[in-house]
Order: C-alpha cells, then sequence, then structure tokens
C-alpha cells in the first residue's frame, strides 16, 4: 500500500516557507525495520516502489534506500536527520538515473522549463528549524547531467545567429525577444555540469549544453534562496567561420529569466544603435 512522509510544508508563490518543522516525533520512538512500498510521497514528489531501511534512535534518524523508482528512473541513497538539537541537521546522499526531468524538477522545485532524462548525483548537508533556513544552510556538491531534451523559454541558437548579425548590422530588442518567449526552446543532447553549494548559493564553472547546432559554455551562480540566477553563457555555433562570440548574460528570477547579450569590451553604443546594454533594457522571458 501506499505510505506517506511528512516534511516542510511547501514553498508558497513568495519562496520558501517560514513555517517551524516539527521533528518532535523522531524523540519519541525507537524503531529498525525494513519497509517496502508501492508508492511514497515526500511533499510534492512522488515515489514509485520503494524500499527503505529505517533506524531510529534517540532523535537520530538513519534512512537508507536500496532501491527508489521514481519519475520512470531510479535511484538509492540514504538520509540522516539528526533532531537532538533545536535546530535539526540533515544529511543527504543520493544518486538518481534516468528521470524523467520536467515532472520531477516540477514537483521538487517548481520549475518547468527543462525536460529531457535527468541524472543526478549529490552530496548535501544542511541544518534548521524551517524550509527556507534548510535552504540557506545548504552545502556540499552536486552533478546534473540531462540528455536528449529542451531548455524551454529560449532559442539560444537563434539568439546566437542574431548576436553575431548585430556586430555588423545592429541589434534592437524587439529584434532579440524574437528568440525569447513562452513558446521558444533550446534543445539539445546533453546538458549539465558540476556544481558546488555554499550556504544556499550554488556556483558552476563548467556548464555545457551541447546540440548539432550549437555548443554552449559557461558558468555563474544560483541563489537557491532567492530563488535568481546570475549566468555567463558563451555560444558558438557548430561550423560557424566566425571567430567572434557574444557572451549572453542569464540574469532574474528562474521562472522569469531574462536574456542579453554582453557587449562590454567588444562594442560601443555608437557601433551598435540600440544596444542592449543595462539590466532595464535586457529581453525577458514571458514562461
Amino acid at each position: 500500500g501506499g505510505q506517506s512522509a511528512q516534511g516542510a510544508p511547501a514553498a508558497d508563490s513568495a519562496g520558501w516557507s517560514d513555517e517551524p518543522i516539527d521533528f518532535s516525533c523522531l524523540k519519541s520512538f525507537y524503531a529498525d525495520v525494513t519497509i517496502l512500498a508501492d508508492r511514497v510521497f515526500f511533499q510534492d514528489i512522488k515515489f514509485a516502489r520503494s524500499e527503505i531501511t529505517l533506524q531510529l534512535n534517540n532523535g537520530v534518524l538513519n534512512a537508507t534506500l536500496t532501491e527508489l523508482d521514481l519519475y520512470q528512473g531510479a535511484g538509492r541513497g540514504k538520509l540522516t536527520v539528526d533532531a537532538r538539537q533545536q535546530r535539526a541537521r540533515v544529511d543527504s546522499e543520493f544518486s538518481l538515473n534516468a528521470l524523467q526531468a520536467l515532472p520531477f524538477l516540477r514537483d521538487a522545485f517548481g520549475l518547468d522549463r527543462i525536460e529531457g532524462i535527468g541524472n543526478l548525483n549529490y552530496a548535501v548537508t544542511t541544518e534548521g528549524r524551517s524550509q527556507r533556513q534548510f535552504v540557506r544552510n545548504l552545502n556540499g556538491t552536486t552533478s546534473i547531467r540531462f540528455l536528449e531534451g529542451a531548455f524551454k523559454g529560449v532559442d539560444l541558437v537563434q539568439v546566437t545567429r542574431t548576436v553575431q548579425t548585430a556586430l555588423d548590422q545592429g541589434l534592437t530588442s524587439a529584434v532579440l525577444n524574437q528568440a525569447v518567449g513562452g513558446g521558444e526552446q533550446t534543445e539539445f543532447t546533453q546538458m549539465g555540469g558540476t556544481f558546488n553549494i555554499r550556504n544556499g548559493r550554488v556556483s558552476t564553472d563548467d556548464f555545457a549544453l551541447l546540440n548539432p547546432l550549437l555548443q554552449v559554455l559557461g558558468g555563474g551562480t544560483i541563489d537557491l534562496v532567492a530563488q535568481n540566477v546570475d549566468f555567463r553563457l558563451t555560444p558558438q555555433l557548430v561550423g560557424s567561420q566566425s571567430g567572434r562570440t557574444v557572451p549572453v548574460l542569464v540574469k532574474g528570477n528562474w521562472n522569469n529569466l531574462k536574456y542579453q547579450p554582453d557587449f562590454a569590451g567588444l562594442l560601443t553604443d555608437a557601433l551598435i544603435p540600440g544596444v542592449i546594454g543595462g539590466g532595464e533594457s535586457g529581453a525577458e522571458s514571458s514562461g
């Protein structure tokens, strides 16, 4: 039969919840059991068949997930929750493979921009009393790779072509906006990188997106607490004879990203009338 797990309240539209999470039940029981379940729910995340070994002793929960089916993929991992102090400490290490990225990211983080097959490995620690505190205190490392999918909200192939054309013909925000919006997307054969997490701030310098027409390399940061992205990407059209590449800045809330070419040090407004420069003139996705 189905099993349920109580966790932090789901984040509201304004961000993460500040409602305290009650871990007192972990101090009331002792257990050493193995559970086989057809369905498990944790907040909005849905698990299929799972095998979980639980050891609970004096406010410390150790969970080993030897079999974990979720979002048409599989995984395994371990989780420790130490609730002996006022601020609970959580340590987790998981390997998840061949997930359907779109429903998983939507249920776990409220993100609906990435579809494809996801592979995720991470080891993180955190502590706190509320969902927001757990996010703010998150530390660790993760590697993510998505295969055969699409990033929704922007056509980076068209953005790259537009920016390269702009070096000779000029660029207006209206032209760039044709490549940005809810109906646009960038297909990829592979996308991902390795990420370091320090106090709720994720950073990477080896992000890559590859498809037959485009190679995008770059890096940046993601502020998990504020849900803000600040990336600098360098796209290069495959087979292009032009040696000129203009980086693209990706900034803003992760559900309302803005894209703008970074012409600083490359061109001046006099060379390209109407060039997109400061933050207020950047193209904005509508998705």
